[in-house]
């Protein structure tokens, strides 16, 4: 029998321009969502989403919206970073 295949892991940073203190910083497995890191990021910044308003992750030079749905190993293959996937968090006003 042999060993279980080792999983992926990345290390998953979010950045957020209009924050203070440190960035989020964690480690994910491959098949983690964009969704839940979006949570843990608001979580860790102390945000919550409030009318007129919504947050999204970022990634990429163009701060491209990263899907929901997403997992860490779909965004690895378009932004390939050595295990280390750098978000910026977003916050969009929106006006009606």
């Amino acid at each position: 029998m042999s060993p279980p295949a080792a999983k992926t892991t990345y290390k998953v940073l979010v950045l957020f321009p209009l924050g203070t203190g440190e960035p989020y910083k964690s480690e994910a497995d491959a098949e983690t969502t964009v969704a839940e890191i979006l949570t843990a990021a608001l979580e860790h910044f102390g945000l919550s989403v409030e009318p007129g308003s919504r947050y999204f992750l970022g990634f990429g030079p163009e701060i491209e919206e990263a899907g929901e749905s997403q997992t860490l190993a779909a965004l690895d293959e378009l932004i390939p970073g050595k295990g280390t996937i750098k978000f910026t968090l977003v916050k969009e006003l929106i006006q009606g």
